[in-house]
């Protein structure tokens, strides 16, 4: 779920962290709100000249006059805003035209505090509202000061992801009917909604066999990043999204009620996670700060030593869970049984041989000239990260998944 505000007001989008079309992430997931922190976000308001208002959240800012007429924001919606009286503003979101969303911000007798109500309509037209306490942090007058959120009710309760067949996932709020599909590939996918404005994007990449980062945008600007994993045993989902240019995250535990929770028929999914967490956590140039040329084929080399270890090991989980799977020994000849075990062996050899062949062709290029032992190891480095986003692809959460 990706956690927006769009138009200060409290808008909930949602970014599923998978990456196939089945897996752990898939089912149905209700939000533990006693467990979630979704307060100490912070926004301001600030006076620029008689009736006309400046609103920041986070690194992103807009103007607007208080006289009802629609204005952009930097979010591709447009809105109209009027102070009803000295207490009390409301604002009409609107996305190409067409309304969204109402806000209703009401100053509390002492300027102390505030709420915000957000309403808006569902899929099939049903009211669908949410509200957010503040108090003021900074200012002493009216609405203009620094306001943090202290209480927040979303508009939703229930999160479902389910797979779309075609290598990806679709995510449904059902509650509110904002909802997408995606590819776990780094690329743009639109997000849809009664109550967003047109033209927001999402994109997600695996940072784990539990875990993904993902990116929430907007006319190409990156509005916040997020952070998603499953437990270990399947049944808790943690998901983290920090705004651009703030510095405290929203955390929402959502905890599953549908969907099989399969980490606990796989006792070595922590491992495998683990190892392929340790591969990526050097980056694709890790030795680019080395000025000499003897420095650079020395780290290049520790990096490959580094990154095949953990290769191994993540591929001795993985034949862990095949194994698992199939109920044979991960060492033991299947004779008819294991059939994915067989697979992954032949597939294990046969890269090898094709690194191998590569990556020497890539050394014999440089015809024994300076810089060849650094190209075939580089060509070695980046070979075998490769390999290891291939099995987790085509094998480990596919299994999960069973």
């Amino acid at each position: 779920m990706c956690w927006k505000h769009f138009w200060m007001g409290v808008c909930i989008g949602l970014l599923s962290s998978t990456l196939y079309a089945q897996n752990p992430f898939v089912g149905k997931w209700k939000i533990d709100m006693a467990n979630s922190h979704m307060t100490g976000t912070t926004d301001s308001v600030t006076a620029e000249r008689p009736n006309q208002w400046k609103f920041q959240d986070g690194s992103v800012w807009w103007s607007v006059k208080a006289d009802g007429s629609d204005q952009p924001t930097p979010f591709g919606s447009t809105v109209a805003m009027q102070a009803m009286d000295a207490s009390t503003w409301q604002f009409t979101n609107k996305s190409n035209g067409k309304v969204i969303s109402h806000e209703r911000w009401v100053l509390s007798a002492d300027g102390k505090s505030m709420t915000r109500t957000f309403n808006s309509q569902g899929p099939s037209g049903e009211p669908v509202s949410a509200v957010a306490g503040m108090k003021r942090i900074a200012g002493t007058r009216g609405f203009e000061g620094t306001w943090e959120s202290t209480d927040v009710k979303l508009t939703f309760s229930e999160v479902d992801i389910e797979p779309n067949g075609d290598g990806g996932i679709t995510v449904l709020l059902p509650e509110d009917g904002t909802g997408y599909s995606l590819k776990f590939d780094g690329k743009e996918y639109p997000e849809h909604s009664p109550r967003l404005p047109a033209g927001i994007t999402v994109s997600a990449e695996m940072t784990g066999a539990r875990t993904l980062r993902a990116h929430t945008w907007q006319n190409g600007k990156v509005f916040d990043t997020e952070d998603w994993e499953v437990s270990a045993d399947g049944k808790t989902l943690t998901y983290k999204q920090l705004d651009e240019g703030t510095t405290e995250p929203v955390v929402i535990v959502q905890h599953r009620i549908e969907g099989a929770a399969n980490a606990e028929r796989h006792p070595h999914v922590a491992d495998a996670d683990r190892e392929y967490a340790a591969v990526f956590s050097h980056g694709e140039n890790p030795c680019a700060g080395e000025s000499t040329t003897s420095g650079y084929e020395q780290c290049i080399g520790k990096e490959v030593e580094f990154t095949e270890n953990h290769l191994n090991t993540f591929l001795e989980a993985v034949r862990g869970i095949l194994a698992d799977e199939d109920g044979v020994p991960a060492g033991a000849e299947s004779a008819g049984k294991g059939k994915e075990l067989d697979l992954l062996n032949h597939a294990d050899g046969a890269w090898r041989e094709y690194k191998k062949n590569l990556c020497e062709l890539e050394f014999a290029g440089f015809d024994r000239a300076s810089g060849a032992a650094s190209a075939e190891s580089e060509c070695e480095y980046r070979v075998d990260r490769e390999y290891v986003k291939q099995v987790a692809d085509v094998i480990l959460l596919k299994i999960l998944a069973k």
